[in-house]
């Protein structure tokens, strides 16, 4: 059995202080570089396409859809949520936005497949703006006039149609 002397009792309680010190010291820089990286992660979200999200709806907004929904689906309440035609590059960037975990690659695949379904099964039309491909946008068929135009409330953003470029050689 150890007998302890007042002087070095002294010594373990000022060493046990210190420590205690240390600690508060420890739990205080834990809590900062918490916070950091609560900012990091926060960030890096904004960087892989939340960040399209806030740009696009002003807000970040609740994803029209669940994640578990099939692509069909996505697309299907994306319409329905812009309630408006959409080119394949929206409808990609827009579902991206809510999942940017996932590469843009796989969503754009996703997509167009999952688009491609859609327009055989009638649940979707595609309007072309022009004779270019390139200016094709997708909705509900009860989106159209009479004249197979789309109604007004529902018509696509004309600033991303693209002209026809000539190439001379």
């Amino acid at each position: 059995m150890y007998s302890l002397s007042l002087p070095l009792c002294h010594s373990l309680i000022r060493s046990t202080m210190n420590n205690q010190n240390t600690i508060d010291d420890l739990i205080s820089l834990k809590s900062e570089f918490l916070k950091k990286i609560e900012h990091i992660d926060a960030t890096i979200a904004m960087l892989n396409g939340d960040i399209f999200a806030i740009a696009h709806h002003g807000s970040k907004k609740k994803a029209p859809f669940d994640a578990k929904d099939s692509y069909k689906e996505k697309i299907a309440k994306v319409l329905k949520d812009e309630n408006r035609f959409l080119n394949i590059t929206q409808l990609i960037d827009i579902i991206h936005s809510y999942n940017p975990k996932q590469s843009r690659d796989d969503v754009k695949n996703s997509v167009n497949s999952a688009k491609s379904l859609l327009l055989k099964e009638n649940a979707i039309i595609k309007v072309v703006a022009g004779s270019s491909n390139q200016n094709s946008f997708y909705g509900s068929p009860n989106w159209l006039t009479s004249e197979n135009k789309p109604q007004p409330e529902h018509m696509y953003d004309e600033s991303l149609i693209k002209e026809k470029k000539l190439i001379e050689i």
